[in-house]
């Protein structure tokens, strides 16, 4: 039943899904069933999606150079009946035709595209780097864009066999585009052109939200009415699976990665939205992410929103509004539109009582949309509870804003996604390495980053950790103008500094200066803390800079909180930032600010009415932890222990060394990490419970 959040199960997950006994063994059966892939003729595949309602899609044989004999099976447009007749636009590229022999059953890769894009062009770099390598290639125009009812155009004068009922943006439903992809695939193995074992997804943003989403599903397909049930293609049943995902730019958790609350835990096996308990509280919108995402206008010209409440699957717009203020946001519309969300639209609701497909997930270090822990929480959920999938993460300065693409570390992932590809997809190569590659991040924009270095598992990149320990009360105050708003604005850079004087009107902790040759921050930092809270819509925004000699402060990471009330501020409450990987240098020192919002970042509550209103938030007993590369034990503020992970290639400096117990006290010491904070209902991930 779709609606209500309640805590999720733990081991094979049985509340956590809606696949029923009978429906996980027969999802079993079909995967070890041999594929039945229809029967090639030898002559050419002149043509594609030949047994459908729509007319066929012709393909026509290239006779360029660089792509001599390639089918290229796309026009503009190129709809084809998806399921429920819904018109959806096509692009399918082909290899040359074999010499001799039958044609057909190419090992096929999903290529999907991000917010306010389309299907790819054969004749696009990544389309032809897959072809040159012998994959068929499959896009779409997901349906609510462009040709697939997305523009008046597209949804007037329709055919006899289409209707754009349904035709609106679903963002990334697994019941609506993550369907509509799986049955095209299965219309091509029906037709004998692609290989139904060797199938591939990928994808960047709102791409790489639909290929994690096809990576968790596996083998199964989601129904309208929640339920998962054997995906098979729609003719001849064929058993259907995606081989291996490379999802870029993910969400894991599309609610937390637009409406975040806190709940997630580098360290917890199982981060659920609303906590695996079920008693998180609604989040706060990251307002300038999701309305530049969402337009000025609930009725763009190019793209198709349902109206308001019309369709719960594709509540858009409700979405947006029930998550802005004023408030109070702990309301039964936006809990029901996050329930959606987190159990239909992202990889982390999907029933895994089964192994997903091997993933490989990269996402970026300064990326304030989907930051590394959108990959983190699905890695540590598959490490978790299913040891013996291949899965890996890849860090570095790629994606959304304040990221700068940089062309070494998209270099270094291409590089990776085609391993991981051509083992898991058509069986050929060495097996890809598992655990995380990272770059450490550099500044200037314009410099190539550190890197990259590899870890066997995420956790073996914490060696050690910086605290500090600040037990006085200080008042995140409700209003007054925050200082370094650069921080948040449209323009802010990865690299951007302002003027590091402490704002009386926010917390404020700073950590002693780093030692000889600094230290690597290595993920999120974790804030440990007494909270006095007595507003239903009070908020926490934490942001930790570098602070250097100069006076300059720079964001490194930022977190949004809704903290649990407590008027007298007794509970312990613990919450982590965005993670990171960055060098802090010499002298330079770890500032943490909590504020009352993180605006235009976030949103900012209003003054009234109090159910909405921020109001003071008192704090005390904090702890900040942060994770760094080096090991305790090899000195304060020491150069890169090389002993922690396998270089690739660039150095980090020299080990000095140091002997701990002769540092000035105001030097920070790297510790061994502390024990983690597990709020009720967490447990450890696999990787960090051996570590115990």
């Amino acid at each position: 039943m779709k609606g209500h959040h309640t805590p999720r199960g733990r081991g094979p997950r049985g509340l956590r899904g809606r696949v029923a006994r009978a429906g996980i063994a027969a999802v079993a059966a079909a995967a070890l069933a041999p594929a039945a892939t229809a029967a090639a003729d030898a002559a050419p595949i002149t043509g594609v999606f030949t047994d459908m309602a729509s007319p066929p899609v012709t393909c026509t044989v290239q006779t360029g150079a660089a792509t001599q004999g390639q089918r290229w099976c796309t026009a503009s447009p190129s709809r084809v009946a998806t399921w429920d007749g819904t018109p959806i636009d096509v692009s399918v590229a082909l290899p040359p035709a074999p010499a001799a022999g039958p044609d057909g059953n190419f090992p096929v890769v999903g290529v999907y595209h991000g917010w306010g894009g389309s299907k790819i062009a054969p004749a696009s770099a990544n389309a032809q780097d897959l072809l040159q390598r012998g994959y068929a290639v499959f896009s779409m125009t997901d349906r609510g864009w462009g040709q697939s009812c997305g523009t008046a155009a597209a949804r007037a004068n329709l055919p006899a066999w289409a209707n754009c009922t349904h035709g609106a943006i679903h963002l990334d439903s697994q019941a609506y585009e993550e369907r509509d992809a799986q049955y095209l695939l299965g219309e091509l193995a029906d037709e004998g052109v692609i290989d139904a074992n060797r199938i591939g997804a990928a994808g960047a943003s709102y791409g790489g939200i639909l290929s994690v989403q096809l990576g968790a599903l596996n083998d199964r397909t989601r129904l309208p009415d929640g339920s998962l049930v054997p995906w098979v293609s729609p003719n001849k049943g064929i058993p259907m699976h995606t081989a291996a995902a490379v999802p870029q730019a993910l969400a894991s958790d599309i609610a937390e990665a637009l409406i975040p609350n806190g709940s997630t835990l580098d360290y917890a096996a199982d981060s659920p939205y609303f906590g695996p308990r079920g008693d998180a509280r609604a989040g706060i919108q990251k307002a300038q992410i999701l309305n530049g995402f969402y337009g000025a206008t609930p009725t763009p010209t190019n793209r198709f929103y349902a109206p308001l409440g019309s369709d719960p699957s594709a509540d858009i717009v409700g979405w947006h509004d029930y998550s802005t203020p004023p408030g109070p946001f702990d309301n039964p519309n936006l809990t029901a539109g996050i329930d959606e969300l987190t159990n239909y639209h992202s990889a982390d609701g999907v029933d895994d009582s089964h192994a997903p497909s091997p993933m490989l997930m990269a996402n970026g270090l300064w990326d304030d949309f989907v930051p590394p822990s959108e990959a983190i929480r699905m890695y540590n959920r598959i490490r978790s509870d299913h040891p013996q999938t291949p899965v890996a993460l890849f860090f570095g300065d790629l994606g959304h804003a304040r990221s700068n693409d940089k062309p070494a570390d998209l270099a270094e992932l291409g590089a990776r996604q085609d391993a991981w590809l051509d083992y898991y997809v058509k069986g050929q190569g060495p097996r890809p390495a598992q655990g995380v590659e990272t770059y450490v991040a550099t500044c200037p924009a314009t410099a190539p980053d550190q890197g990259p270095y590899l870890f066997p598992t995420y956790a073996d990149m914490q060696k050690g950790e910086v605290d500090l320990q600040d037990q006085r009360p200080q008042t995140i105050q409700p209003t007054g103008t925050q200082f370094g708003p650069q921080l948040s604005g449209p323009t802010a850079s990865s690299c951007g500094t302002v003027d590091a004087t402490d704002n009386p009107a926010t917390a404020n902790y700073r950590v002693p200066a780093a030692g000889a040759g600094g230290y690597t921050l290595a993920g999120p930092a974790t804030v440990v803390a007494r909270l006095r809270v007595t507003g239903a819509s009070d908020q926490v925004a934490a942001r930790l800079l570098d602070v250097g000699p100069d006076g300059q402060e720079r964001l490194l990471e930022r977190g949004l909180y809704r903290p649990q009330l407590d008027p007298k501020g007794n509970a312990q409450q613990v919450f982590q930032l965005q993670p990171n990987v960055v060098h802090i240098d010499q002298g330079h020192v770890l500032k943490l600010e909590l504020l009352p919002d993180d605006a235009p970042y976030s949103i900012a509550n209003p003054a009234a009415p109090a159910a909405a209103a921020q109001h003071p938030i008192v704090v005390t007993q904090l702890s900040l932890r942060v994770p760094v590369m080096e090991a305790p034990g090899k000195g304060d503020g020491h150069g890169k222990d090389k002993g922690h992970g396998k270089d690739k290639g660039h150095g980090h400096g020299k080990d000095h060394g140091q002997d701990k117990a002769k540092h000035n006290a105001r030097t920070a010491r790297i510790e061994a990490p502390s024990p983690k904070v597990l709020p009720r209902g967490y447990e450890l991930a696999r990787d960090f419970a051996d570590r115990r």
